[in-house]
């Protein structure tokens, strides 16, 4: 759910101008931001509401409230990909995204684009997580991090 802050008017001017500059929204200049405190260490580089951790060759993904799945590495790294592949533009409108595959992670973790968002979905509780198309890339890229050669 996305929460609202106010702000200055004048932060706000500046957001605008930031957001301008880098030709992006307002949601995507404090994307941005973030990611630059995560660079530089000021954050932890992690997705509130979300686990993702490395255990030998299983990667454990949790959505707090939503749903924990367990995978091995491979069918994480594809699994991110999956996500990636949500929130591509859709090249066709109505057409569906021709670059996603067709879902191979039934009995894990279903990825479905809901309005502008991504669904994570699992299918054995129906307990389903919508997030943001920018959070969706954090958590593809936090998956893949954790399924790398060098994460552990």
């Amino acid at each position: 759910m996305p929460t609202h802050i106010v702000i200055p008017d004048e932060r706000a001017e500046q957001l605008r101008r930031f957001a301008e500059a880098n030709n992006t929204t307002l949601a995507g200049a404090v994307t941005l931001l973030i990611q630059d405190a995560i660079a530089a260490g000021k954050i932890a580089d992690t997705v509130p509401g979300f686990t993702i951790e490395r255990s030998g060759d299983t990667v454990k993904i949790e959505a707090a409230g939503a749903f924990a799945k367990e995978m091995n590495r491979e069918t994480a790294r594809a699994y991110a990909e999956q996500i990636r592949s949500a929130i591509r533009p859709l090249i066709t409108p109505g057409a569906g995204n021709p670059l996603m595959p067709e879902n191979p992670f039934r009995g894990l973790i279903e990825v479905a684009r809901r309005g502008t968002g991504v669904k994570l979905r699992d299918p054995e509780t129906k307990a389903e997580k919508t997030i943001a198309p920018s959070v969706a890339e954090d958590v593809a890229r936090l998956v893949d991090k954790a399924a790398s050669d060098d994460a552990l």
